[in-house]
């Protein structure tokens, strides 16, 4: 397995060094403050992390060329909205000397939210291959629950506000859009698709921005400090940095690679968040009966969101059941058979090519020098080469072929009604399918993969799917000690073993 330079790990630290010279530009910025400057000098230090933000996202475009760069685009549209708004509000506070509430700053600040949530939507829609409903209903679970607080403690209160029509509709504006772009970044968060460090990244300034503004929104609601919101301001500092690393990070024209497949269980961790959603109305009907009044909260809201989490935990339950079947059948990483399967599927092709005297072959496929990449590159780029060799060997087999994994870095493949001679070709064609064309890894490396694999056939090498599998392992180890990226049947390379005695004497 060999790889090579590209323009995505030319440059693998500027992430790294945007992140490290902002943080320290937060801590120069709050040093500042110390010695109360004026306040235009510390609104343009301010300005200084949007335009890292915009600037890393177009920068990050150029450096990796991602295939499709219209997502981060928008990001940079988003984040630009963002920047422009602050600019206007820095000239209208220190050069016109006003503070108008809403303006044209309120206005871009309001842009730049449809502009980050279709970024966000495309890649979902990218990284999902097909239909994922399993993930879209814990993603619309998480975000009614979350959404019936903010109605409760953040909404619902600006309502009441005795403000102008116009002020009241900006201000509610914000707590909404906060909770539409929360909703599309759990689904984002839920869903399948390589954990890759820029995707990391990018979920860490989306979580940052929004836990910053429901904090603040919910201390302003109660009043808890005045207008000073000095000591809040590294988090959204912080979040635009995070955004502009997380496109320059080389691993960030894979964030909206299609995963290998949807199917996937569920973890204990994401089962509880859950069933802590779905009790959320429960436990906040008994706190409005035990405290009364104190805590503002409406019946009508809360039953109706219960009832709605109800029918979407219903759902849930159902798709699990689903999701479980797949699973007993199916590897959740890579789509192959899992070798339950193949184990059933191989007895009854054996015991019906016994019965009319046919040829059955099968094969072991490894892939050479997984562990080295695990250890160079990680786990993420790991599964990463797993799941594409899946979907080349796939592409290799004929209809009627099972491919199925077993271990961490092997694949059988059985073939039913096949002989030595095709069988041979066949296994060919797999070693070659799987190294044609480079593999890019979730750090952006391109390697280049390869595969020993080692053939049996019914008769030649034993009737029973225990010796067959024996069979082909020997072969496979012989073909590792010649070198690997080679076929290798029990009496040979296949290129030798084809012209051998037949299949039945």
């Amino acid at each position: 397995m060999t790889s090579q330079a590209s323009p995505a790990t030319q440059h693998p630290k500027w992430w790294f060094r945007l992140l490290v010279a902002g943080v320290v530009a937060i801590l120069g910025y709050y040093l500042l403050s110390l010695f109360t400057p004026p306040a235009a000098v510390m609104d343009l230090v301010a300005l200084v992390f949007p335009v890292l933000a915009t600037g890393g996202i177009l920068a990050g475009v150029l450096i990796h060329r991602p295939a499709r760069r219209l997502p981060w685009l928008l990001l940079a549209a988003g984040e630009g909205a963002n920047l422009l708004g602050d600019v206007i509000g820095t000239v209208q506070r220190n050069v016109f000397h006003v503070d108008v509430y809403p303006g044209p700053a309120e206005a871009l600040y309001l842009l730049a939210y449809p502009l980050l949530g279709g970024a966000l939507v495309m890649f979902v829609r990218r990284r999902t291959p097909g239909s994922n409903t399993p993930a879209l209903i814990d993603a619309s679970m998480l975000s009614l629950a979350v959404g019936l607080l903010w109605w409760l403690y953040v909404i619902s209160p600006l309502t009441t506000a005795h403000v102008s029509i116009q002020e009241k509709a900006v201000s509610v504006a914000f707590p909404v859009m906060d909770v539409l772009l929360l909703a599309v970044a759990t689904r984002l968060t839920v869903g399948v698709g390589a954990r890759t460090r820029s995707f990391g990244l990018l979920l860490a300034s989306l979580l940052t921005t929004l836990l910053a503004d429901m904090v603040y929104a919910l201390l302003t609601s109660k009043k808890l400090y005045g207008n000073d919101d000095t000591w809040m301001e590294w988090t959204w500092l912080l979040a635009y940095l995070l955004m502009g690393a997380a496109a320059l990070h080389p691993s960030m024209y894979l964030l909206d690679r299609r995963a290998a497949v949807v199917v996937r269980g569920v973890s204990r961790g994401r089962l509880t968040v859950l069933v802590a959603a779905g009790l959320l109305p429960l436990a906040l009907l008994l706190a409005r009966y035990v405290l009364g009044a104190r805590l503002g909260l409406g019946v009508p809201e809360i039953a109706a969101v219960a009832a709605a989490l109800f029918v979407l935990m219903v759902l849930r339950l159902r798709g699990l059941t689903e999701v479980h079947e797949k699973l007993a059948i199916h590897d959740g990483l890579t789509g192959t058979y899992s070798r339950r399967f193949l184990d059933e599927v191989f007895r009854g092709e054996c015991a019906r090519a016994r019965s009319n005297r046919t040829d059955v072959a099968f094969a072991l496929v490894d892939v050479d020098n997984f562990t080295l990449v695990n250890e160079m590159y990680g786990s993420v780029s790991g599964d990463i080469l797993l799941a594409e060799v899946a979907i080349r060997l796939h592409r290799g087999v004929r209809p009627g072929d099972v491919v199925a994994r077993e271990g961490a870095d092997r694949f059988m493949v059985l073939m039913p009604s096949t002989g030595l001679r095709d069988a041979a070709l066949l296994t060919e064609r797999l070693r070659t399918v799987v190294s044609e064309d480079r593999i890019v890894l979730g750090d952006g490396a391109p390697v280049r993969a390869t595969v020993s694999i080692g053939l049996a056939m019914m008769s030649r090498d034993g009737d029973t799917p225990q010796a067959l599998i024996h069979a082909a392992d020997q072969a496979l180890h012989v073909a590792k000690q010649a070198g690997r990226n080679r076929v290798y049947a029990g009496r040979g390379p296949v290129n030798t073993a084809v012209f051998a005695a037949p299949s039945h004497p």
